[in-house]
């Protein structure tokens, strides 16, 4: 069994995050670590229609560059991508300055 924690990690040998810059968020941004990856969609941009994607495709964990939450969140409404993924059970991995 594969979960989003194991994806995390994985990706972090490759881009380590103490390669980003301080003031990037990068790694699990939405999702719990422990659930088990069976479908993995890889995207820019964390955009409502790659939620929509996801959700069509069965996906359980998109890994994106650009950050999902980069600033902090004031609200969080059903128009949020966010808050898309967590009403679909998607977890969202990114991986932004530490990758370039």
């Amino acid at each position: 069994m594969v979960t989003v924690n194991d994806v995390t990690q994985m990706m972090f040998r490759w881009a380590p995050p103490e390669l980003a810059m301080d003031w990037d968020n990068v790694g699990l941004l939405v999702g719990r670590g422990d659930r088990e990856v069976h479908r993995v969609l890889v995207a820019l941009d964390v955009s409502p229609d790659v939620a929509a994607e996801a959700a069509e495709t069965g996906t359980d964990l998109i890994v994106s560059h650009h950050p999902v939450i980069f600033s902090p969140l004031k609200k969080l409404t059903p128009r949020d991508v966010s808050f898309q993924l967590v009403q679909k059970g998607i977890s969202a991995i990114c991986m932004h300055t530490n990758l370039d």
